[in-house]
């Protein structure tokens, strides 16, 4: 059975980031998966692409870029390489194809909404704007419990991975 992670670290990755997304949301989940399999030591992450989940993870992990123990490098994958500062055991924790699509489909519809704002009368873009919340209302509850296992791919690497980059 998976750990879900607590509607507290939620609340605080929408204080982090501004407001709820898809993404943010997914790296909440990528963060807390990490920190669930290592523990409570002080983390050294790269997160392989930079998008609304480098705050999730931030928060999730307590990796900061201000101070080196986050960093992004861009390599368009939505992956996060972690482990303890003191080395041991490191991971990498990925978002499956399915979870990048459910993200996706909220970044269509929005796309979707935004070219056609211009046309759109008042009350159809009113319209329009509810039906987009709620998609995104509908879409956060999934991604914060559907099975980790349904969300990320998650596997061991060398850590010397985090060694190199963090040096």
């Amino acid at each position: 059975m998976s750990v879900l992670a607590p509607a507290q670290l939620f609340d605080a990755i929408r204080r982090q980031h501004g407001h709820y997304c898809p993404m943010s949301t997914l790296g909440g989940r990528m963060g807390f998966a990490a920190r669930r399999h290592l523990g409570a030591a002080p983390l050294r992450a790269i997160c392989l692409v930079r998008s609304c989940a480098v705050d999730g993870i931030a928060v999730a992990t307590g990796c900061r870029e201000a101070d080196g123990s986050l960093r992004v490098s861009e390599q368009s994958r939505h992956a996060l390489l972690v482990g303890p500062v003191t080395g041991g055991q490191a991971l990498c924790v990925a978002l499956s194809e399915a979870a990048v699509d459910l993200a996706w489909q909220y970044r269509r519809l929005d796309e979707a909404l935004e070219r056609e704002r211009p046309q759109l009368a008042a009350p159809e873009l009113e319209q329009r704007l509810a039906q987009k919340a709620r998609f995104l209302d509908e879409l956060l509850v999934r991604l914060r419990t559907l099975p980790e296992a349904e969300l990320l791919e998650i596997y061991p690497i060398a850590d010397t991975c985090l060694r190199e980059s963090h040096a």
